[in-house]
């Protein structure tokens, strides 16, 4: 008997636990350090101009496809740690999700955090840029 995964804002509340729970922000950029080498690299073919992001101060590469389940496939990259931290906490939010799902989202853990005060505009601005090209690359797969 195989359990249903917890829905995108169930999950994402325990990330805002998680990050609430550490304290301060120092504390919060220390977890999405660790969490960044937890992240796999992509190639350096992955890392072309098809696949990087744009509105980010950092770069940033998604690659987004279709699992054989129907499901979609998420994999990413940057050239900054703590951007890979954020990024691996947003696979493992949505990675494996519908189409549908991904699109219904409202990603906001780092708004729920205190990450949002150390953040500037800029790197703020990148993540919502990843979060609509998430959504906008999930759409288009879903429907070939």
């Amino acid at each position: 008997m195989s359990t249903q995964r917890p829905s995108i804002d169930e999950e994402q509340q325990l990330v805002i636990d998680e990050l609430n729970s550490l304290g301060d922000v120092f504390g919060q950029y220390t977890y999405l350090l660790e969490l960044s080498a937890t992240l796999p690299v992509l190639s350096d073919e992955e890392k072309s101009a098809c696949t990087l992001v744009g509105g980010c101060q950092s770069q940033v590469w998604l690659l987004v496809s279709k699992k054989d389940d129907g499901t979609v496939g998420i994999r990413a990259d940057s050239d900054t740690l703590i951007v890979r931290g954020i990024l691996s906490l947003m696979v493992s939010l949505l990675d494996g999700r519908t189409a549908c799902e991904i699109g219904a989202a409202n990603i906001a853990f780092i708004e729920k955090t205190d990450l949002k005060a150390a953040f500037s505009d800029d790197r703020l601005n990148g993540f919502t840029s990843i979060c609509a090209t998430i959504k906008t690359l999930s759409k288009t797969i879903a429907n070939q």
